[in-house]
């Protein structure tokens, strides 16, 4: 499914239904290979499955690398998908908002949310690529887990909240200047006032993180949400 330039006051709503073994199975970008550049748009993504492939759901504000046929390769508007209740499993990367630092002052955002499912990535669960994308990851009890990264934000922003994320080969991963806020998720949530990582670690295992997975949801949210005392103990803010 490929989505531009939709600037409807109709919000444009893809309902269930679903997508298997697509080079990107749901796909909003703000650059068409023929006709260039689209406005700015926002795309409801509600209860769809989405299975393997290269990308399973991707919003992105991006040059092209070639030309558009008919315009000019150059930026119109930001594009915006919300997902909600939606599973996405098994593709390379499950869900994906990419917007470089040559996008400004366009963005690209992502809002991951009500209980979706995100699995079993080959890199990761969501990724966040760019300084102008960001990403809102809240209310996901049904989880995201078995992914090699369960969010990666490379470059770009985050916000989660309230999230079962367990089982992934690291939970979250913030690089290339990206930040972003972790905090009332079930893991986040079962850590005392104060602790060591040899508390947090075991706490862990409770909810099936590996003791990686803990040190960088610790590294992430230090300076944030936790204040990082002195060498592995660390207090709530």
């Amino acid at each position: 499914i490929n989505l531009w330039h939709l600037p409807t006051a109709n919000t444009v709503t893809v309902n269930n239904g679903t997508v298997g073994n697509a080079v990107v199975g749901i796909n909003l970008d703000n650059v068409d290979p023929y006709y260039g550049a689209g406005l700015n748009t926002i795309v409801n993504v509600n209860g769809t499955v989405v299975t393997g492939g290269t990308t399973g759901i991707r919003t992105r504000t991006e040059l092209l690398p070639s030309v558009p046929f008919y315009a000019p390769n150059t930026l119109g508007g930001n594009t915006t998908m919300n997902l909600s209740g939606v599973t996405v499993t098994g593709a390379t990367t499950n869900i994906a908002a990419i917007a470089p630092t040559a996008s400004a002052p366009f963005t690209a955002t992502i809002t991951v949310n009500n209980d979706s499912e995100i699995n079993n990535a080959g890199t990761a669960g969501i990724l966040v690529s760019g300084l102008q994308a960001s990403a809102t990851v809240q209310n996901n009890d049904a989880s995201i887990n078995g992914n090699l990264i369960g969010i990666d934000v490379d470059g770009g922003s985050a916000t989660i909240t309230n999230n079962h994320i367990y089982d992934n080969g690291i939970g979250v991963r913030f690089t290339n200047a990206g930040f972003g806020t972790v905090h009332t998720n079930k893991f986040f949530d079962a850590l005392p006032q104060e602790f060591t990582r040899k508390e947090a670690t075991e706490i862990g295992l409770q909810f099936k993180l590996a003791a990686r997975t803990v040190d960088e949801v610790l590294r992430s949210a230090s300076g944030t949400t936790l204040t990082r005392i002195k060498a592995g103990h660390y207090q709530r803010k």
